[in-house]
C-alpha cells in the first residue's frame, strides 16, 4: 500500500492512498473553525399548548368571515389544515379540515397562517 501526503496550502492537507492493483483514494483534511452552536429551539409557548407549528406560519386571531383555505387550526391537540369552507348562516363558517373532520367557527378563531412579507 502506498501513502503520500502533501500540503496544498496552510489549511488543507491531502492524503493519497493507493492500494496495490486498485484505484486511488484521496482524502482532504481541511482546518476549519468550529461553527457556532445552532440557536436553541424556543420553548413551547402557552398559547400553542406545546403544539408544533409548521415553519413559516404566524399566529392570527380572525373572525369566521376572514378564514382562508390553507389556514391551520388547533383541533384535537393537533394543527390541521382547512381544506374547504362552507357558509352556514350569519357570520359563521363550517370548516372542513384535513382528514375529513368538520368544525364550526361561530366567533373569533385562532389560526396559523403563512407569513406574508
Amino acid at each position: 500500500m502506498l501513502w503520500t501526503t502533501r500540503y496544498l496550502d496552510a489549511a488543507v492537507e491531502e492524503l493519497r492512498v493507493a492500494p496495490a492493483d486498485q484505484f486511488q483514494w484521496i482524502a482532504r483534511m481541511v482546518a476549519c473553525e468550529p461553527a457556532a452552536p445552532p440557536p436553541a429551539a424556543p420553548a413551547a409557548a402557552e398559547d400553542r399548548g406545546g403544539v408544533r407549528v409548521p415553519a413559516g406560519r404566524v399566529l392570527v386571531d380572525v373572525p369566521p368571515t376572514e378564514l382562508r383555505v390553507g389556514d391551520h387550526v388547533l383541533a384535537g391537540g393537533r394543527l390541521l389544515a382547512i381544506t374547504d369552507l362552507r357558509y352556514r348562516h350569519g357570520g359563521t363558517r363550517t370548516m372542513i379540515l384535513a382528514g375529513g373532520r368538520l368544525a364550526v367557527a361561530e366567533r373569533t378563531v385562532r389560526v396559523w397562517r403563512p407569513r406574508t412579507a
